[in-house]
């Protein structure tokens, strides 16, 4: 990641707006080339995810934008 994506911290609470859901980042998972993993908590119901926080300037790239999307969902 780059120096300018270090320094920018992941909120505890994530509201997701289009199915009104709120989740709790919990524990830190792991990193890959372009990603940092988290273990995420869906507050309604307390069901657990891993989530992968990709940095917004990685998304503006088109090649990146390929990569992320062949990544499988795991729920």
């Amino acid at each position: 990641m780059s120096r300018s994506d270090r320094g920018v911290e992941l909120p505890r609470l994530i509201t997701d707006r289009e199915h009104n859901l709120d989740y709790e980042k919990g524990k830190f998972l792991g990193k890959g080339g372009f990603a940092k993993c988290y273990e995420f908590t869906r507050l309604n119901d307390k069901t657990l995810f891993a989530g992968k926080v990709v940095p917004k300037t990685l998304l503006q790239k088109s090649h990146q934008k390929v990569t992320s999307l062949d990544s499988h969902n795991i729920t």
